[in-house]
């Protein structure tokens, strides 16, 4: 992470954090730990997601920042069991659920071969919006960033963009504190898409998003994130893009 990276981060993730954002990152040093710490210190909720056994402890600052995030009535995820060692086959596997639970995928900074463009690939064959930082073209850690916008990448510059990408309302100042963000939340979830409609929906067959949101008559990012819920929880499954029982 560079210091522009940083300066992204800490400048805007309090904007997003008071809109009731819930940042998703994979825990390792770097824009990782710091998106999880920014998040935290604005009051907010992040998710991490390990590419090792949430019991491993090897690793003294990765332990302290877990135990911080679930302190923090965050959350952790990991496909392996108790202390299983990290090895490097794992953290691309890791980066397919960061984008996997995720609504958008925001890449702050990546190199031409990093792992940020791995989720990001992952983001578009699981047709999530990927939302990119532009950054110097002298920059090592642009470079893959800046690549991804001329592929399609929507870029951003700044949260509000952010916020508009993933329609939220950004003359809203909705989270003051946690029981405001709790109840606004609990308010959200009440006039949430219903999964026994998505459930009836399917049951004629197969579907593509855009096809569910006609149907459906909701956003498309309101129901990509039930979709993707339900596809965690095993109820739904997702092949090639298209929807189905």
């Amino acid at each position: 992470m560079s210091d522009y990276g940083r300066r992204v981060i800490e400048e805007w993730v309090p904007m997003l954090v008071q809109r009731g954002i819930v940042t998703v990152s994979g825990l390792m040093t770097g824009v990782d730990q710091r998106i999880h710490e920014e998040t935290m210190a604005c009051g907010g909720r992040t998710i991490g997601i390990a590419g090792w056994g949430l019991d491993w402890s090897k690793d003294n600052n990765i332990s302290k920042l877990q135990n911080k995030i679930v302190q923090a009535d965050g959350l952790l995820l990991s496909e392996y069991h108790g202390d299983t060692a990290p090895q490097l086959w794992m953290f691309p596997a890791r980066n397919r659920l960061v984008a996997w639970i995720s609504t958008a995928v925001l890449v702050v900074e990546a190199g031409e071969k990093s792992g940020s463009i791995i989720t990001a690939n992952w983001a578009k064959k699981y047709n999530k919006k990927l939302l990119v930082v532009p950054g110097s073209v002298f920059s090592s850690v642009s470079k893959g960033a800046n690549l991804l916008i001329k592929e399609g990448g929507t870029m951003v510059r700044n949260p509000e963009e952010i916020l508009h990408a993933m329609a939220v309302d950004v003359t809203l100042n909705l989270f003051q504190g946690r029981s405001k963000r709790e109840g606004s939340m609990l308010k959200q979830v009440q006039h949430d898409i219903q999964e026994k409609q998505i459930t009836v929906a399917l049951e004629s067959g197969p579907k593509m998003l855009d096809e569910m949101v006609k149907i459906l008559g909701v956003s498309a990012e309101k129901l990509s994130a039930k979709l993707t819920m339900m596809e965690i929880m095993g109820e739904i499954k997702n092949r090639n893009g298209r929807y189905e029982l």
